[in-house]
Formats: C-alpha cells, sequence, structure tokens
C-alpha cells in the first residue's frame, strides 16, 4: 500500500508541476513602435532616419526601407517613402518646434517636405507635398534612438486643409547633403 501512496503522490505532484509550468509562459514582449507619417489618412513607414548639420541647425530626413542612402555619395538609391525638415536649434535636437515659413529663431522648424514613391535614380515620385503648420517635438528616449512625433500638420495649399502627421522613434545616421 506504501508503494501506491508515494506513486500517487508523486502523480499528483507531476501533474501539479505541468500545470504550473504550463501557466507561466512569459509575457508578450512590448508591441514595437510604429514608425510611420500619414497624408490623407494614408500610413507610409519610416524605417531609417539621417541627420545633417546646417548653419542654425539641421535637417533630418526620414524614410522607408526602400530608400537606401549611399555613404559614399550622402545620396539616396532605391524607390521609396519619406518626409524631411530643418530645424533651427544653436544646441540639441531634443525639444518641441513651431512652424514657421522662415525658421529664423530657435524652436522653429520650416521645409517639411514629404514624398510617396520617390525613385531616388530619376528623382520623381507618385505623390510630393510639404507640410505647414503644427508642432514637431524630438526626444532621446535612449542614447541614440530618438522619438519624433508631429502634432497638427497641415498639407500646405489644399482647401480643406489636409491633415499630416510623423510619428518616429529610432536612430539618426549622419549625412552630409549639401
Amino acid at each position: 500500500m506504501k508503494f501506491f501512496k508515494n506513486n500517487s503522490t508523486i502523480l499528483v505532484l507531476s501533474i501539479i508541476t505541468s500545470i504550473l509550468l504550463a501557466s507561466c509562459t512569459p509575457p508578450a514582449p512590448p508591441p514595437s513602435a510604429v514608425s510611420e507619417f500619414t497624408y490623407i489618412g494614408t500610413s507610409y513607414d519610416l524605417d531609417d532616419g539621417c541627420i545633417t548639420t546646417k548653419p542654425n541647425g539641421y535637417y533630418i530626413i526620414l524614410h522607408s526601407s526602400g530608400l537606401v542612402l549611399n555613404a559614399t555619395t550622402d545620396g539616396f538609391t532605391g524607390t521609396g517613402d519619406g518626409v524631411a525638415f530643418f530645424i533651427n536649434t544653436s544646441s540639441s535636437i531634443v525639444g518641441t518646434y513651431s512652424y514657421n515659413y522662415n525658421a529664423l529663431n530657435n524652436g522653429q522648424f520650416n521645409d517639411c517636405d514629404f514624398v510617396v514613391g520617390f525613385d531616388a535614380a530619376t528623382e520623381t515620385s507618385t505623390v510630393q507635398g510639404e507640410f505647414s503648420g503644427g508642432t514637431i517635438t524630438i526626444s532621446e528616449p535612449s542614447p541614440g534612438v530618438y522619438s519624433i512625433t508631429s502634432s497638427g500638420l497641415v498639407h500646405e495649399g489644399e482647401s480643406p486643409a489636409r491633415l499630416g502627421n510623423i510619428n518616429y522613434e529610432g536612430g539618426l545616421v549622419p549625412a552630409n547633403f549639401s
């Protein structure tokens, strides 16, 4: 009888251990940030970014994986989508920038252009335009990783105004665009 008791105890413990192990699955990883810009309700991926130092600030280009930065020429190859803008700052790029056509003062941005279906070989695109108005905010949640978001961007020259949006999280590779 003792043998049966020990085996049943082992069996019960094995079942309980199996249940506990099966219920202790690791938590799902948090969803990765979606990097994109939107225009007329359609989203376009932004997979990479680059930055160029200019007098009085920086020029930032965010683009899809179809466009590849050529480090030798500091130009692009391929076809894809992207958004680019100039921020006026005398220090770190981290901050909030409001739109100003001339971007003459610290804390302002301008030249917020976007392209859809841009072919770097022919320098043509399916859609191109410029956002104006609103704000762009840049933070650095961890070293070398930037979060770039916008609020209230308006597609210039359209009536009624069509809103655009930028939401990017990733690196900014140094480039030397002229």
